[in-house]
């Protein structure tokens, strides 16, 4: 066999890849720590190969707790305070922290009902709302980081596909006020834990499927394979796990 027939073939560039993910086998690897695509080429490995494409942007991470681990992982790495919002600060609540030496503003935003918690949570505003809000902002490009999944595996599908119609009408009025405007969609979070809000995997892995189908066209985080090569004890990724998905964001966001 001749040595180019068995040469890898060549992969996009993550931030213009478009293709589509295989539902039936895993999209990458990990070695040593570092998540290797193999849907498209992720040329940034780690989270200090982007500071420099963040400079000017504003960052909306929209979702459950997963999501908010991101923004705090780029307010802990920024090393900028982070501004709790809302009448009754919680852990669900809204988040804002800005560098203003990078022109950098990242921003944490909870999806709002449902809410599944083992306690009482505030109610914030529905995703489709505070989509609506979002509008061109002056010398920054927005990007939109948007996840549901562990508040939304337990309802029946067509619940979740209710919410996701509206949600993508709103993101394509989204796309008109601010054509430049990028937007991607957070996979879940595979992990061992059993609780009352995850009886089982099952249920998770049906929404993320869900939100594959009908997102896309919007490039997809593929964060169910990352856990599934490295399973996570609980939904709340390890540290070194959420710079990986934050690394892998990045590879859609910044130039090749």
């Amino acid at each position: 066999m001749s040595n180019s027939s068995i040469t890898p073939q060549k992969l996009s560039n993550c931030n213009n890849f478009m293709g589509k993910f295989n539902d039936n086998s895993l999209n990458g690897y990990f070695d040593s720590k570092i998540w290797h695509s193999a849907v498209c080429d992720n040329k940034i490995k780690t989270i200090d190969g982007a500071k420099h494409c963040l400079r000017n942007k504003a960052i909306y991470f929209i979702g459950d707790s997963t999501c908010r681990q991101l923004h705090l992982e780029i307010v802990s790495y920024l090393k900028i305070p982070d501004k709790v919002l809302g009448p009754s600060p919680s852990g669900a609540s809204p988040r804002r922290a800005e560098d203003p030496t990078n022109n950098i503003v990242t921003h944490y935003k909870p999806h709002g009902l449902p809410m599944r918690s083992s306690h009482r949570l505030p109610i914030y505003p529905p995703v489709v709302e505070t989509l609506n809000k979002i509008n061109i902002m002056n010398g920054k490009d927005i990007i939109i980081v948007f996840h549901m999944g562990p508040h939304f595996a337990l309802h029946h599908p067509s619940v979740i596909i209710h919410q996701i119609f509206q949600i993508r009408r709103a993101m394509q009025a989204l796309k008109k006020r601010v054509p430049n405007i990028k937007i991607l969609v957070k996979g879940a979070v595979r992990h061992k834990a059993n609780t009352e809000n995850q009886p089982s995997e099952w249920p998770l892995y049906r929404s993320d499927l869900i939100m594959r189908q009908f997102f896309s066209d919007i490039p997809y985080i593929d964060t169910w394979s990352m856990t599934t090569v490295q399973p996570q004890k609980d939904v709340h990724a390890d540290s070194w796990m959420i710079r990986q998905f934050l690394s892998l964001i990045f590879s859609h966001i910044c130039p090749s």
